[in-house]
């Protein structure tokens, strides 16, 4: 999954396959999905769970932003050479993630709302993130709303 805080990501992932998603470790980790303070943790034990299901030839769905090229990298490189790799691309316009921001809302970034931030990084990124950040076997399956696609024709 690759997609900014509030995009709709985790309601796409099921239907890709067994998810592992940073919130629910996040969770578990310090009792508070919101909690950011052991993402180091988090995304250690994700990659760990990720690549003990892909050694055993199990699919997997990473829920998580992977907004950062390095994050995308190093999701992408758990993947056995020649096994493909999806980035499933999500977003909605920024409107309706502010709109339905919920407890995300209450979230701030260098003392700017985390879904304002989370947006335009995203932004910034995407041209990498629908090229498939130029990787070989990355297949790019792009779930954006209509509104936002036709941003980027203009």
């Amino acid at each position: 999954m690759v997609g900014p805080s509030g995009a709709g990501k985790s309601t796409i992932a099921a239907n890709y396959g067994p998810v592992i998603s940073s919130d629910d470790l996040r969770a578990e980790f310090t009792g508070d999905f919101r909690d950011q303070s052991r993402n180091d943790d988090v995304f250690e034990a994700m990659r760990r769970i990720a690549q003990a299901r892909l050694s055993s030839g199990l699919p997997v769905v990473l829920d998580a932003t992977h907004i950062r090229r390095r994050d995308r990298l190093a999701a992408a490189s758990l993947c056995p050479p020649g096994a493909g790799v999806r980035y499933v691309v999500v977003d909605r316009p920024l409107w309706q993630k502010q709109a339905h921001a919920g407890w995300r809302a209450g979230v701030f970034v260098g003392g700017r709302p985390l879904v304002d931030v989370h947006h335009e990084r995203f932004q910034s990124a995407l041209k990498d993130i629908l090229a498939g950040d130029g990787l070989p076997d990355v297949e790019v399956i792009d779930y954006r709303a209509p509104a936002c696609r036709r941003k980027d024709a203009a």
